[in-house]
């Protein structure tokens, strides 16, 4: 609560919270076992496609744990799981890359939700399109329920703020004319996104090399 004590709840919530990513972790484990057919300890997009062919019923069992997982293991995505990990296809996968992209999987399902909210906060004519005027009043009128519906996501936090926002709505030639469907308006967020971690990405670079720091 702020106040640097955990109270008999909150520990017993810890607890349970630490239980449940213990349970999750060797279910993960188990379940590159199973696609690591040839004991190597890394796995090539050729094993993970022949293992989900092979072992259907076992692997589906355990990825009912991990429904977003499932649907990112389907044949057609599983490349971009190579992608998730700075992999080329011919590269290959350890238990840790391969926990990492279950973590950037999951982060990536719960900011497109946070982000329908987001929209439907806004959207409050409720014909699925956002023009700018409601895009604006909506800063101003839900302004505290955007912010707590993003706080889990600090960098969608920080771009979707009115000084973000603004020069930004007019970089992207966001104006009294434009309607925005869900999927665009969540393609104009990610792209912020994107331009900030790049931003910051440079900053933290340039402080490395600006060793005199003028």
């Amino acid at each position: 609560d702020g106040d640097g004590y955990l109270t008999c709840e909150e520990f017993s919530k810890f607890i349970q919270k630490l239980r449940h990513e213990q349970a999750q972790k060797e279910k993960l484990l188990e379940l590159f076992k199973i696609m690591d057919t040839d004991s190597s300890g890394d796995l090539t997009i050729r094993e993970i496609k022949k293992a989900i062919m092979l072992n259907q019923n076992l692997i589906g069992k355990l990825l009912k744990h991990f429904p977003i997982l499932a649907q990112a293991l389907h044949p057609r995505k599983i490349q971009r799981l190579f992608l998730l990990a700075d992999k080329e296809d011919s590269d290959v996968l350890t238990y840790y890359d391969f926990f990492q992209i279950v973590k950037r999987v999951r982060q990536e399902y719960e900011e497109e939700q946070a982000f329908k909210r987001v929209y439907m906060c806004m959207d409050k004519d409720g014909d699925q399109l956002l023009t700018l005027r409601e895009i604006k009043k909506a800063f101003i009128a839900n302004a505290y329920e955007i912010s707590s519906l993003l706080e889990p996501f600090p960098e969608l936090r920080i771009v979707l703020r009115p000084r973000h926002m603004d020069p930004a709505l007019k970089r992207y030639h966001i104006d009294r004319k434009s309607q925005l469907s869900m999927n665009e308006f969540r393609e104009f967020g990610f792209a912020l996104k994107k331009e900030y971690m790049e931003k910051q990405a440079l900053a933290k670079v340039f402080n490395i090399f600006d060793e005199s720091k003028d």
